[in-house]
């Protein structure tokens, strides 16, 4: 169950992610356009959907802008790491 909530919540954020950060009104940089000045805020864009939608999305924003994805990545790793520790904390010292 919880593989199938993993797999679904990253395929709903590639399908709707996007829209909702331009709901939110989150400026996004287009990456083929350089020498127009643009602001973006690929922070926002990056840590939200690689920590909501994980590797799917990190994939999906390779190809429209690759600072988004790195931090996508970072932040897909972070929340990993840390729900892996707090879970083996809760389970050592909670039901031990």
């Amino acid at each position: 169950m919880v593989v199938v909530v993993a797999i679904l919540s990253g395929i709903i954020g590639v399908l709707v992610g996007q829209e909702i950060l331009k709901l939110l009104r989150i400026p996004a940089g287009n990456m083929n356009h350089i020498s127009e000045l643009t602001i973006d805020d690929y922070v926002t864009r990056g840590v939200s959907l690689g920590t909501n939608a994980s590797a799917i999305s990190t994939a999906q924003l390779l190809t429209t802008d690759p600072r988004a994805a790195a931090l996508s990545s970072l932040s897909f790793a972070y929340a990993l790491l840390t729900t892996l520790l707090i879970k083996g904390y809760l389970v050592h010292y909670w039901w031990c």
